[in-house]
């Protein structure tokens, strides 16, 4: 090798961002997306449908309580929360009363109770 100079490798970077808070999102918003996306993929068709739209419309409105209580939802197994949305009375924990009700109404199938279908 020859007296030259080396050469340093410096990373590639075409945007220096001069606020970094600019770029990041606040935790609220981090929460509500990553909810939407878990909720539209749940692991079955029915599911993603019906739970993925509901968050859609809902999500962006909740307040924190509120979302706290819809991750925790989406934390319990598809064939509970399916068992739950078809079959309310079968809702084994209270606070998921209004939710699996609100998720129910949204699809119209609330409107279904007591009807021969």
């Amino acid at each position: 090798m020859t007296g030259g100079a080396r050469r340093v490798k410096r990373p590639l970077c075409l945007i220096q961002p001069t606020h970094v808070e600019a770029i990041t999102m606040d935790d609220l918003t981090v929460r509500r997306r990553r909810a939407a996306y878990r909720a539209a993929h749940r692991g079955t068709k029915e599911m993603d449908v019906l739970v993925g739209r509901y968050a859609e419309v809902h999500l962006d409105a909740w307040s924190e309580p509120q979302l706290a209580r819809f991750e925790h939802f989406l934390a319990l197994p598809d064939p509970m929360l399916q068992d739950w949305i078809f079959n309310p009375a079968n809702v084994s924990d209270h606070a998921y009363v209004t939710l699996v009700g609100d998720i129910r109404k949204f699809h119209g199938l609330a409107e279904q109770d007591g009807k021969a279908v």
